[in-house]
């Protein structure tokens, strides 16, 4: 069925002909286990085609979709437009998924020699929770047309919390090669994330949970002073959360030694046995 879910298009072609580019982007609800690739009419119209050109620079024309709720994925996208290639990136973050070479699409109106091509794309999204893509049409023209596109999109199991996870690695070591400098905020809202992220795995070994002790009292260590009581309220708050943190977490690892040693001696137990027997 139609959609009415808000939905963001855009590109850095200059449009010249033509409808807005919002509008030649449909969106359908979808509850469809499988891909079923919609008819012809249902993406092209004559209500549908607008014109791009290429501007000053020498950049691909790139379309940006990004849907304004995130309580819905994208599914699968249909695309009838000029041009031969295009490759598909994922997610904010713009993460290549895919290089495709479009069918050429079925035209009534053949007029003969004079005929532009057209060119279908039916694509999948395989990666869940998906809001926002961008598809680079790659052509050796100056000006490409989009006849329509039409968006399937699907209930998102990930809600508000669509996104990829920061791979703070990654980010560690983009900013030691441009030898760019964060700022000591900065620099704690990253030890905090790494904090957060060990915390998943807080039931793992004795060793990693020591080491998340250790950078939880550095970084109360380099707390800087308040300079208004609404910081001074609010650092006292998050310090109290912290010293409530490390004492259920030296709670757990209590725990869990004192498991440890009870199965240990219960070993040596068994051994001590069968030597006697």
């Amino acid at each position: 069925m139609e959609s009415s879910i808000g939905m963001v298009a855009e590109c850095n072609w200059k449009r010249i002909g033509g409808c807005e580019l919002s509008q030649s982007v449909q969106t359908r609800i979808t509850h469809e286990d499988i891909f079923i690739r919609p008819p012809s009419d249902e993406i092209i119209s004559d209500e549908n085609a607008v014109l791009l050109q290429k501007g000053e620079s020498n950049e691909a024309c790139e379309l940006l979709v990004r849907l304004k709720r995130p309580f819905y994925k994208i599914d699968s996208l249909s695309l009838v437009c000029t041009a031969p290639k295009l490759e598909l990136f994922l997610g904010p973050l713009k993460e290549y998924a895919e290089t495709l070479y479009g069918e050429i699409a079925d035209d009534e109106d053949d007029n003969g020699a004079n005929e532009a091509f057209s060119y279908r794309y039916d694509i999948e999204v395989q990666k869940s929770g998906i809001t926002e893509l961008i598809l680079k049409l790659l052509t050796t023209t100056d000006d490409i047309c989009i006849f329509g596109v039409l968006i399937q999109i699907a209930p998102n199991p990930n809600g508000i919390t669509t996104g990829t996870e920061i791979n703070m690695e990654n980010v560690q070591k983009m900013l030691s090669n441009t030898g760019q400098k964060i700022s000591p905020s900065a620099e704690k809202c990253m030890l905090f994330m790494q904090t957060a992220k060990q915390m998943k795995g807080i039931g793992g070994n004795a060793q990693s949970s020591t080491a998340l002790l250790e950078h939880m009292k550095q970084a109360l260590a380099n707390r800087e002073a308040p300079s208004t009581e609404l910081e001074a309220a609010l650092k006292t708050h998050i310090d109290n959360k912290f010293e409530q943190l490390e004492r259920n977490i030296t709670t757990h690892l209590n725990t869990m030694l004192s498991e440890q040693n009870e199965k240990l001696d219960k070993i040596l137990q068994l051994m001590e046995n069968g030597k006697l027997d």
